[in-house]
């Protein structure tokens, strides 16, 4: 799904603000009463503190719970994707990519394409890895940026060992990326790495953007 910026790209766009450092767990929840909750979600927020514990059910458990996760997160992408509210923060992102990644059990690497507002152009998981990695080529995201004429990026991607510190590699790369797109006037706002137990890692609320 792609939306069209509608706002002049010489407008400045609203501050993307570091919001702390986030890596406190939740605490798990039985069995019957996940699932109960899941059947009476509503909202975005009644996801929120159910996905950290998706990873801890039996495989035919979890599955029933997927199913209810998989419509949750498209209702949640279509929400973040029809805003007309910029990217603000790392837990606004986070909101969103936790629907999206948080029960793969391989490492995927992608990006939020923004417009010159800090509103989500175009959402898309550009690499896919093995269970310990994911090869990310710049020179693909440079062609995603081009085809979309985004003027600001959020990169992302997943540790399925739940472990959502950084490694060298992480940091090498976005350093890589930022340097090419930054030849093209276009900003990387953030780099979340997702865990488990709702667990993640902002370069920008660490203060490893620059």
């Amino acid at each position: 799904m792609t939306l069209t910026p509608t706002q002049a790209r010489t407008e400045e766009p609203p501050p993307y603000t570091a919001t702390g450092p986030a890596l406190v767990p939740v605490e798990s929840l039985e069995t019957p009463d996940l699932l109960a909750q899941v059947a009476n979600l509503e909202t975005l927020h009644d996801c929120r503190d159910l996905l950290g514990v998706l990873r801890e059910l039996s495989r035919p458990k979890r599955r029933r719970v997927e199913v209810a996760l998989e419509l949750a997160r498209r209702i949640a992408e279509a929400e973040v994707l029809r805003e007309s509210e910029p990217v603000r923060n790392s837990e606004h992102v986070h909101r969103f990519l936790s629907l999206k990644v948080a029960a793969l059990e391989h490492e995927v690497f992608g990006a939020i394409f923004l417009d010159g507002r800090n509103r989500v152009i175009h959402v898309e998981t550009l690499f896919r890895g093995t269970l310990a990695s994911c090869h990310v080529h710049p020179r693909e995201i440079l062609r995603q940026v081009i085809h979309f004429a985004a003027r600001g990026i959020v990169l992302y991607h997943n540790h399925p060992s739940g472990n959502p510190a950084p490694s060298r590699d992480d940091r090498d790369i976005t350093q890589k990326i930022q340097t090419a797109l930054h030849a093209l006037g276009v900003r990387v706002l953030d780099h979340l790495i997702l865990g488990d137990r709702r667990r993640y890692y902002s370069f920008a609320d660490n203060g490893d953007i620059t």
